[in-house]
């Protein structure tokens, strides 16, 4: 009789234990992110040049979920500062999302994560985890780790004169401008792309002073990424904000 209790008691114990399902996936160009995965990113460490990480996050539950965004550095070179964009973007003392970001059943949201790494002029790596987790269910959570690579752009690069404005206005909503000036550079294109590196637009640019005017009344309202490339290297990338 008593063994038949003790039975009772453990099986009910197992029917009241809370399940908890992992529904949060991440993902970039390159496929699907493994849970604590290290993903790497490369730059030039110019003390105006500031590197970006790239990660779309899916829910693949059966209901809405509040996600909430935490940022840990677990090794930082110093004098360099790092951020994120969680819908809209913070500064960096920014640690957790003041706000969650709703992922409706079954859909991925490329458009509303960034981070962001200023490497003044500092040469190294610096690593930041990135944690996505469920507001209402801490344990509903999925991290990456980012290695900022920053090194030194070759003398060759360095050689021609690359002088872009920033955008504006930024945010756009319809059109966004940007004036250059290029000299001594070959094969320069000017391109923007959306979160997981998707190009979205592409032109050429002259060897000149001039203005360049691109619509964006087409792109969905979030962040984006332009460029200038040329004489082969990527320049420069910055962020550029779409708001309809």
């Amino acid at each position: 009789m008593k063994r038949h209790i003790f039975l009772f008691y453990i099986f009910s114990a197992l029917a009241i234990t809370p399940v908890f399902a992992q529904n949060l996936s991440l993902s970039d160009g390159n496929g699907p992110i493994a849970n604590n995965a290290t993903i790497q990113v490369w730059g030039d460490s110019g003390y105006y040049n500031v590197m970006y990480s790239h990660i779309a996050v899916a829910n693949t539950g059966s209901a809405a979920i509040e996600v909430l965004l935490k940022k840990t550095e677990i090794s930082v070179i110093p004098g360099t500062e790092n951020s994120f964009c969680w819908g809209q973007c913070y500064g960096p003392a920014v640690f957790v999302s003041p706000s969650s970001i709703i992922l409706n059943t079954h859909t991925t949201d490329t458009n509303s994560f960034a981070g962001e790494y200023k490497p003044m002029s500092q040469i190294g790596a610096t690593t930041i985890r990135y944690t996505f987790y469920d507001k209402n269910n801490v344990n509903d959570s999925v991290a990456v780790y980012v290695v900022y690579n920053a090194g030194t752009a070759s003398i060759a690069s360095r050689a021609a004169s690359v002088e872009f404005s920033n955008a504006y206005p930024n945010p756009a909503s319809s059109v966004v401008s940007f004036n250059y000036n290029l000299q001594g550079t070959t094969n320069s294109e000017f391109v923007i792309t959306d979160l997981l590196g998707g190009e979205l637009f592409r032109t050429s640019l002259q060897n000149e002073n001039a203005k360049l005017t691109v619509d964006v009344s087409t792109f969905s309202s979030g962040v984006y990424f332009y460029s200038v490339r040329a004489n082969g290297k990527i320049y420069f990338t910055r962020k550029l904000i779409v708001r309809h």
